[in-house]
């Protein structure tokens, strides 16, 4: 498995029963300990104990969208977004989940 984010999204397409029970196996070796009842499951993409806003580094960055004539339609300042992320993904970021409706925009 290369991209966990990839085969997450590969198994809409390809799921079968067999696979979900070989994975049920597999997953239950180490199974977190509790009651012994319900489903256990295994950490994948984090470790215990560290914090998982530590796994990533971040910056501020601006975000100003303009419309064909140049002028400034949206704009915000010290938007922190992880370093890897695009000026593209910050846009949206920025426009889609930190406006809020009904407020009048400067």
């Amino acid at each position: 498995m290369k991209n966990p984010l990839t085969f997450l999204l590969g198994l809409t397409s390809s799921i079968t029963t067999s696979f979900i029970f070989n994975m049920a196996k597999s997953s239950t070796k180490k199974a977190t300990s509790g009651t012994g009842k319900g489903l256990g499951f295994q950490r994948y993409f984090t470790k215990e104990g560290v914090n998982v806003y530590d796994l990533f580094k971040y910056e501020k960055r601006s975000s100003v969208i303009r419309n064909p004539a140049g002028d400034a339609v949206f704009e915000m300042n010290n938007v922190e977004v992880p370093d890897s992320w695009s000026q593209v993904a910050t846009d949206i970021l920025a426009q889609k989940y930190f406006r809020k409706a009904g407020v009048p925009q400067p």
